[in-house]
């Protein structure tokens, strides 16, 4: 069964410039790149887990009995507490589960220190690398080294879109059942993860047809990646920070990272070229007039007509798809559910500190007359700023804006990238580079993967309402 997910899968639209994302390197295979720790939630239920539990997986010698398939949900992605018995107890945490599992449940509840409890469990298969000690049938193993990203639960054992049922992260005990299987370069083992959780956290699998948005329950989901000013096709396949980002997010979502324009292409670059997204760009087509600039977002909804999609931009390609959802008609901005920018300048930037601070960005680029076009597309007041302005508006009827801003950067200063509306919600983050102005400015994307979860998890939750800075 698939793991489920509801929320925003954010469109990527990354930096001024080829950035360095050694931070983003990622785990090969079956588990993804480190976050930072998740604080617990209101109650130790949902509490990160004891590094060394001391209880072990034989939690009941019951015959597990399933009655109804559930989704963990609405723990902002901080998780769920399966324990050994059905009572809040530091000594008694098996594993943990995170928003969009499923799992099977038994019928029966019990109450027990002000919560309601069910007996659930979670079986599949899962690749052997994260596991100590060495599986074998009837051993118990725990889940270590993933860095609190995760170790893929699949329904078979192969790494086969559709086929991840949910994730278990560092600390999980399960029981091997049966393998090992070869397959994509692991060996597979069958494992159990059976024990007791809060139902507060567990619901019915939501179908297409329920109470939330067609939209929002898609099966085609696409993440957009698009590079900046001074960028290239080339930083795509050069470049450490891109390949690693695309790679994470595919990761992360299951999804399918091919060569551009493939049907099946579910994290997509965007090309600044004049002649169509499909086509290799130059550092000098970024700094295109950003109204045919974003033409090329329109071909790429019509290259996947059945796709939506959510938006998230890093500098110049924030205030591109800002553009794109302020200016197009009501049949794209259905499909999209929301844009994010980081460091974008958004709300306009000042022509003189624009130019005084992108001079430099890059040996060799930008050239001059060309900063200075673009410098005057961005000026408050302008074209494009006031067209984004649009977004901000109490009748705005398109998808969520969510403005990230680096309140170190001195290249897009804080007013510049923060937008203020019913529709916006905010994050600020502080990296001082304040050395290295681009470092500053770029630094927020190199951080992707320490903050972006925390994000994607309040918008799988609902919870991305308005937000000031």
């Amino acid at each position: 069964m698939r793991l489920r997910r509801r929320a925003p899968l954010l469109l990527v639209l990354a930096g001024f410039g080829a950035v360095l994302l050694s931070g983003c390197a990622l785990l090969n295979g079956e588990s993804t790149p480190t976050s930072t720790p998740r604080p617990p939630l209101r109650d130790s239920s949902t509490a990160a887990p004891v590094a060394t539990p001391t209880v072990t997986i034989a939690v009941t010698d019951a015959v597990f009995q399933v009655e109804q398939t559930l989704e963990v949900h609405n723990t902002g992605q901080l998780g769920l507490r399966v324990r050994a018995s059905p009572a809040i107890r530091d000594d008694n945490v098996i594993g943990k589960l995170f928003d969009g599992t499923i799992v099977d449940a038994e019928a029966a509840t019990r109450q027990a220190g002000g919560y309601t409890w069910r007996r659930v469990r979670l079986e599949g298969w899962a690749a052997s690398n994260w596991f100590s000690p060495q599986p074998a049938p009837g051993l118990t193993v725990q889940v270590r080294g993933t860095q609190t990203v995760g170790l893929r639960i699949r329904t078979t054992p192969e790494i086969q879109t559709g086929n991840m049922r949910g994730k278990v992260y560092d600390g999980t005990w399960m029981e091997v059942l049966d393998g090992p299987r070869s397959a994509n370069n692991y060996q597979w083992w069958r494992v159990s993860l059976q024990g007791w959780s809060a139902i507060d956290y567990l619901r019915e699998i939501q179908s297409a047809t329920g109470d939330e948005p067609v939209v929002a329950s898609s099966p085609d989901r696409r993440f957009i990646v698009l590079g900046g000013m001074c960028s290239t096709t080339i930083d795509y396949f050069t470049g450490e920070w891109m390949p690693g980002l695309k790679r994470w997010l595919s990761v992360e979502f299951d999804l399918e990272d091919r060569r551009q324009g493939d049907p099946d292409d579910q994290v997509i670059e965007f090309s600044y070229s004049s002649a169509g997204w499909k086509t290799i760009y130059s550092e000098e087509d970024t700094f295109g007039h950003i109204p045919d600039v974003a033409k090329n977002l329109e071909e790429i909804f019509e290259t996947y007509p059945s796709a939506t999609f959510d938006i998230m931009g890093h500098s110049l390609g924030g205030a591109v798809a800002l553009y794109f959802v302020a200016t197009a008609d009501d049949s794209y901005r259905v499909r999209t559910n929301s844009v994010i920018t980081v460091d974008s300048p958004v709300n306009g930037i000042q022509r003189a500190e624009f130019l005084r601070l992108a001079v430099g960005l890059r040996p060799g680029c930008p050239d001059i007359p060309q900063v200075e076009g673009l410098a005057a597309q961005l000026e408050p007041g302008s074209l494009v700023p006031s067209v984004i302005s649009r977004v901000t508006k109490a009748d705005w009827s398109g998808p969520t804006i969510i403005t990230v801003t680096n309140t170190a950067d001195l290249v897009v200063p804080v007013s510049s990238a923060t937008l203020e509306g019913p529709s916006v919600y905010c994050r600020p983050v502080d990296e001082n580079h304040a050395l290295n102005p681009p470092a500053a400015h770029n630094v927020i994307v190199k951080e992707l993967p320490r903050w972006f979860r925390n994000l994607v998890g309040e918008a799988y939750a609902g919870r991305l309402g308005s937000r000031s800075c």
